[in-house]
């Protein structure tokens, strides 16, 4: 949970810069990456809530399982 919070506290932080925007880096200004980084976190709970494990069915991926050699 200190995660959470120390992350919350820099996108607050970031905020006070004003919209920042690097082209070489994304076509969008900083302030899309920060209202995104929180609808993420906003829908987490909503996620969590309506999940059902008992229907997970893990997928086999030759990407995942040789991650190290990519």
């Amino acid at each position: 949970m200190q995660q959470i919070k120390q992350q919350l506290t820099e996108l607050q932080n970031l905020t006070q810069l004003g919209d920042q925007e690097n082209n070489e880096v994304s076509k969008v200004g900083s302030y899309w990456h920060i209202d995104h980084a929180l609808q993420v976190i906003n829908s987490i709970p909503q996620a969590l809530a309506s999940s059902q494990p008992n229907d997970f069915k893990p997928k086999w991926s030759f990407l995942k399982w040789n991650h190290n050699d990519i």
